[in-house]
């Protein structure tokens, strides 16, 4: 930013305005700028005006916009001298959003016994959960989510039981990451009826997949 008038010092006052206020906001740092309900402006030379413009940094709002699309964030920069104004809206961000991966929670490393023929809620605690945001926009808890339950281990396994099911790997496809979470957590581990000379340990492996 320049102006020849006062010899090349006359004051500028700098608005900087985001258009799109859910999809970012920026961060004024030490450019000295003052924010105001996403109206950032600033008063000083050329020089210290051009310096501080430069230090405003977009960020986006994460998981705004389903993973893979694209959305245009527009900002409207007005200078003036106090006596002639300059506009311009050419200025923009195109912001991409990035998959995160869906998340696990509640597995304990603790083994959990079950006597012969007996049967155990093992994931009773588990949560599923996925931050980004469903293609679908009435899906609002997350990305859909395909969720496998298998047991692996030395025979006999026993199996798992969820509804329906039973039997000893589970798959659910395009469910909800709240109703994937309630269907986990009634899961049912029912242990092999039959004599086991031993303790006969069993692996439950959770695979979560967003797609």
């Amino acid at each position: 930013m320049a102006d020849v008038d006062n010899s090349g010092l006359q004051p500028l006052t700098v608005a900087v305005r985001v258009s799109n206020t859910n999809g970012g906001f920026l961060t004024v740092g030490s450019s000295g700028f003052a924010s105001n309900n996403f109206n950032y402006t600033f008063t000083g030379s050329p020089t210290n005006a051009t310096l501080a413009v430069r230090q405003l940094t977009f960020v986006p709002v994460a998981n705004h916009i389903p993973v893979n699309l694209k959305e245009t964030n527009n900002f409207t920069l007005t200078v003036t001298d106090g006596y002639a104004p300059q506009t311009n809206n050419a200025i923009r961000v195109i912001v991409t959003s990035t998959n995160d991966a869906p998340v696990i929670d509640g597995v304990s490393a603790a083994h959990q016994s079950v006597q012969t023929g007996n049967s155990v809620q093992p994931f009773s605690i588990v949560t599923l959960r996925d931050v980004d945001q469903n293609d679908d926009l009435a899906r609002t808890n997350g990305q859909s989510l395909s969720l496998q339950v298998a047991l692996s281990g030395a025979s006999p396994l026993g199996n798992l039981q969820v509804g329906a099911f039973t039997g000893t790997n589970y798959q659910a496809s395009d469910v909800d990451p709240v109703v994937a979470t309630a269907l986990i957590r009634s899961m049912i581990y029912q242990a092999p009826s039959q004599p086991v000379a031993s303790t006969n340990p069993v692996t439950m492996t959770i695979t979560i997949n967003d797609g």
